[in-house]
């Protein structure tokens, strides 16, 4: 397993451990269903900048009510000035009126586990494109 990295982020000090492998496999799948319908057929981060952004929040606010759970198995192995974050009370003393550096530490999370936002972001527009594949393949009549 690879080694915690530590960041010190609004004066606090963050330490990540990286997720194992198949969990790692379950959050990227995870974070496809969630940002998947807001990213649509983007298959590299220049395809992003091309987007419209309100269709891109529009489909957020679909998927909007998986969010915390999303959030929460995000925050396996992270400790935050020694405390753990996946520990209900913990986030919830230390996130009250602190959503920014909870939005920092998520990005410094995906930086520990995929490398960076747009390797993660190019993975997932690869993953609804062949999702998109495969349904259309299975929705197809035998006439086609």
């Amino acid at each position: 397993m690879r080694e915690a990295q530590t960041k010190v982020i609004n004066g606090s000090e963050w330490m990540v451990q990286p997720w194992p492998g198949r969990y790692g496999l379950k959050m990227q799948s995870r974070m496809a269903k969630f940002v998947g319908p807001a990213l649509g057929g983007i298959g590299n981060v220049d395809d992003l900048l091309d987007q419209d952004v309100g269709a891109m929040v529009s489909a957020l606010t679909e998927v909007m009510d998986d969010a915390p759970g999303l959030v929460e198995g995000m925050l396996q192995g992270v400790a935050v000035d020694g405390k753990d974050m996946s520990a209900g009370t913990n986030f919830d003393n230390h996130f009250s009126a602190n959503f920014a550096e909870l939005y920092e530490g998520l990005a410094f999370v995906i930086k520990v586990n995929f490398g960076d936002f747009s390797r993660l972001v190019a993975g997932i527009g690869s993953l609804t494109k062949a999702d998109g594949k495969a349904a259309s393949k299975t929705t197809a009549s035998p006439d086609t």
